[in-house]
């Protein structure tokens, strides 16, 4: 459940992030290019020298400063765009534009139908007979404003990524606090449970034994009661033996995954244990055909605790005789006997250390811990487990 919603968060921490990135990017190049979208010079200026001015797009140079003058041969100012103006022009004016290096103003000159001269005159700043210059894409102040965008587009993208993975961190940090504590409470819950396990035939044992040293069991009962006695300290050994066993699987010393043959390896599982869930009461049918196999890489040993632990589950909790049947299908196998369900209420949590679906221990040698280990080795394997009606479902990767 916990690796479930850390995937879901960090899934839509990527997206939001992208979407975030995105928007930036799209934002600034949006902006950059409106502003470089102004009058282009090459929009506005005559293609042909013999020209007529009318023709010219005078609002489309004046937005980008410029004017122009129609002159006679003489000099004389016959009318004037953009720029109220009037007299006379003469050559050294002319020629004083057009020493660019010394004055602000670039000129362009171009002849009309009529026989005039058309003067067109822009501020440098805007456009520059320098050759190293684009005079199609120079627009007023855009290089600063551009920068600054740029930057101001910078600073916001860096700070929200740093709110983004500061709020993931949180998370994160939430998370590992959270199961952290869930671990706490699962072996708080653990060791209360093997205190009252332990606790019932150690009592039993000390009792019994208190009983026979003070003389107060009668002759023809003592051997009863050390038989007893030995029951109980076997049930303690057996219980220690699991908790042992179920503290052992979280060591990768403890197991070694290699390629192989599932369905081979519960076959011959079955076949080796037969005689002993026959004894018990206990019928087992496989439903996969001898043929069907299913490659995985698994450990075997571990395997074939899984198995014993849901098959002894049976054994320990429905009436005999009962049936067993063991099938696989789309990469899952399902395990299912013919007794009792395991109460609904307790599907989710019967994989649990220490939850049983009886209030009473009594009797039990192993109570608490075998579907535990079935959980456990399923995590090692990467596999799902789950009970449901149709039994016990492992699902492979």
């Amino acid at each position: 459940m916990t690796n479930s919603k850390t995937f879901k968060k960090t899934l839509s921490f990527i997206l939001v992030y992208m979407i975030f990135s995105l928007t930036i990017f799209i934002g600034f190049f949006a902006l950059n290019f409106y502003l470089g979208k102004g009058t282009k010079i090459a929009e506005t200026l005559p293609k042909s020298k013999n020209l007529d001015y009318q023709e010219i797009d005078w609002e489309g140079l004046n937005k980008i400063q410029g004017y122009g003058l129609l002159v006679d041969s003489d000099g004389n100012i016959l009318k004037s765009f953009n720029k109220d103006l009037s007299g006379r022009i003469d050559l050294f004016q002319i020629l004083g534009y057009s020493n660019y290096e010394n004055t602000d103003t670039s000129l362009f000159s171009y002849d009309t139908s009529t026989g005039n001269k058309l003067l067109l005159f822009f501020p440098k700043t805007n456009v520059s007979l320098n050759p190293t210059i684009n005079i199609n894409s120079v627009i007023p102040g855009g290089n600063l404003t551009v920068a600054l965008l740029a930057l101001t587009f910078l600073g916001i993208y860096i700070l929200g990524t740093y709110l983004l993975i500061k709020k993931l961190g949180r998370f994160f940090q939430a998370e590992q606090k959270r199961a952290y504590m869930e671990e706490l409470e699962e072996k708080d819950r653990l060791f209360r449970g093997l205190a009252h396990d332990m606790k019932t035939p150690l009592t039993a044992i000390i009792g019994y034994n208190q009983a026979l040293e003070d003389g107060l069991i009668p002759k023809d009962q003592e051997r009863a009661y050390y038989e007893k006695i030995q029951k109980s300290a076997y049930t303690l050994k057996s219980r220690l033996d699991g908790l042992m066993n179920f503290a052992s699987l979280g060591s990768k010393k403890s197991y070694e995954l290699r390629r192989g043959d599932i369905l081979e390896t519960i076959r011959r599982y079955i076949g080796d244990t037969y005689a002993y869930f026959s004894d018990a009461g206990v019928l087992i049918n496989i439903d996969f055909d001898d043929q069907e196999s299913f490659y995985q890489d698994f450990d075997p040993d571990l395997v074939d605790r899984l198995l014993q632990n849901i098959l002894q589950n049976t054994i320990d909790h429905q009436e005999k005789p009962v049936q067993i049947n063991i099938s696989f299908k789309d990469k899952t196998l399902f395990i299912k006997d013919t007794g009792k369900e395991i109460p609904k209420d307790m599907w989710e949590t019967i994989f649990e250390p220490m939850v049983t679906g009886e209030d009473s221990r009594t009797g039990e040698t192993n109570r608490g811990l075998g579907l535990a280990n079935v959980k456990r080795i399923c995590q090692i394997h990467n596999w799902q487990v789950s009970y449901n009606e149709n039994g016990f479902q492992i699902k492979f990767s």
